[in-house]
Order: structure tokens, then C-alpha cells, then sequence
């Protein structure tokens, strides 16, 4: 699982990224481009549980931060 917390332009992207990465140390940070915006998550977190848990805490600078389910193909 992961949080992700932005998706749209380039320049907005880059600095919620450096942004994230200075006040959430302990978790990983992606930033990526998947057609047709960039994004911006945060963590590889194990359970749903785990995720949660850092929700709370991301959801009160990012309000609209979401969990996202990991791909799994059978």
C-alpha cells in the first residue's frame, strides 16, 4: 500500500515532493510521471493497518491524500 498525495503538474509535483521528503523522513517518497500528470506518493507500507496510520498524519497538511491499493495479479 501507499499514500498518494499529488497529481497534476510538473512544478507543483517537484516541490510537494522535497517538501515530504524534508518532513517525512521515515517514509519513502515517489514522484513519477503516469500519463497524463505527475504524481507524488509516499510509502511501501505492508498492511492497509500501517497505511492507515500514516494517513492520519499526512491528511492534516494533504487533505485529499488517499490509499492506494497495490497491484496484485493472479
Amino acid at each position: 500500500y501507499s499514500i498518494q498525495l499529488f497529481s497534476g503538474q510538473f512544478g507543483i509535483g517537484d516541490s510537494i515532493s522535497r517538501l515530504v521528503s524534508k518532513n517525512f523522513i521515515e517514509d519513502s517518497v515517489y514522484f513519477y510521471f503516469e500519463t497524463p500528470n505527475y504524481k507524488v506518493q509516499l510509502g511501501k507500507y505492508r498492511s492497509k493497518i500501517e497505511a492507515q496510520k500514516s494517513l492520519r498524519e499526512v491528511s492534516k497538511v494533504f487533505k485529499s491524500a488517499f490509499i492506494l491499493k497495490p497491484n496484485t495479479k493472479t
